[in-house]
């Protein structure tokens, strides 16, 4: 840990942080204005406006959007900020605006090949469990005690925005490979008590006899045991050859937590143990990222999204969609995870 820079690696934990928060606030209130028994309307549009790869090539031809790159960051904080309001319009765009900026914000900020990106990676998820064990498993918006962290989270990100710099012959290689674990993270790596909601709703044997308490303490030490392994690691090129072995850990353990429930608290250990271990031992490959694949591997990303929100609320969705997505969550979930195997899986075939 002494070889590492802490001001690098806690941006790429702020930074991935941010995402989840903004993520998150951007579906629940898209939810809400679409929550009606008449369907859905024009706000679904909205989905498409999280999309950053489209923003990230912009950025990469607009002079003066990189040589104001320490604005972007300041103006994030303040997107934020206004997406906290109590106005699911306001609250949606802004937070759809701030992540656009965040994707052009990663781009220059994440090296996969560095520590600190790795260490910001891992500590991201600590800190929110953090969150989710101060405030009780309730809403980040939703108390006064969620919003004097959000305070708190700000005041963190200003302090490290006052010495951000762009980096030159910027790659996408990075977002692209780490985009699909900020999904995973948003929706269940990141959230301890998913697992145990998931278990119980689904009569898990194992989850039945354990008081909710016990459960999230052991999932949260589980996951948290897994993340810090993964830290710990030597990670050189030498760990290419056992991407393999942490692909089909990374399948079994998520078969266990959403369709089996054999030991669904151990598995989600293994789970981020074994996602942050397919990042790392992947080898980079510069020059092998291209605005197009950003694109399609954001587009699936959101669509996994989509269809595992409808698939928990088809009744408020028009007849044939929702009827598709029901009872489906889990195998959503699922493919998100394939999502980030296979595209971590293709940069270790390029190098293998």
């Amino acid at each position: 840990m002494s070889e590492i820079e802490l001001a690098p690696t806690f941006r790429v934990a702020f930074l991935t942080l941010l995402f989840i928060i903004l993520f998150n606030r951007f579906v629940s209130m898209v939810f809400v204005l679409n929550f009606t028994t008449q369907g859905v309307n024009f706000t679904m549009g909205f989905a498409i406006l999280v999309l950053s790869a489209i923003s990230i090539w912009i950025y990469g031809k607009c002079d003066f959007c990189k040589n104001h790159f320490r604005s972007l960051w300041f103006l994030t904080i303040g997107l934020t900020g206004i997406a906290s309001i109590p106005n699911a319009m306001i609250s949606a765009l802004s937070a759809a605006l701030a992540l656009q900026i965040v994707g052009i914000l990663i781009t220059e900020t994440f090296d996969i090949a560095s520590p600190e990106t790795k260490w910001g990676l891992g500590l991201a998820p600590l800190a929110n469990y953090l969150i989710y064990l101060i405030l009780g498993q309730t809403y980040l918006f939703g108390t006064i005690e969620g919003y004097v962290l959000l305070f708190s989270l700000f005041i963190f990100g200003l302090v490290l925005g006052r010495s951000v710099e762009r980096q030159e012959n910027t790659e996408l290689e990075s977002i692209i490979r780490t985009y699909p674990y900020m999904t995973l993270l948003l929706l269940v790596l990141g959230i301890p008590s998913f697992v145990v909601t998931w278990s119980i709703d689904r009569g898990i044997i194992g989850a039945s006899r354990l008081s909710l308490d016990v459960f999230v303490a052991l999932t949260t030490l589980s996951m948290t045991t897994g993340i810090l392994l993964a830290l710990n690691q030597d990670w050189n090129q030498e760990s290419a050859k056992w991407f393999l072995i942490y692909a089909i850990g990374s399948l079994l353990s998520f078969i266990d937590i959403l369709f089996i429930g054999t030991v669904p608290f151990l598995s989600a250990g293994v789970a981020t143990f074994s996602v942050l271990a397919s990042i790392y031992s992947a080898p980079t490959r510069p020059g092998q990222g291209s605005s197009s694949m950003l694109f399609a591997v954001q587009l699936l990303s959101l669509l996994f999204v989509v269809l595992y929100v409808v698939a928990g609320n088809w009744a408020f969705v028009p007849s044939i969609f929702g009827v598709m997505s029901h009872g489906l969550a889990g195998v959503h979930l699922f493919l998100v995870l394939m999502l980030h195997i296979g595209v971590n899986g293709y940069y270790w075939r390029l190098t293998s």
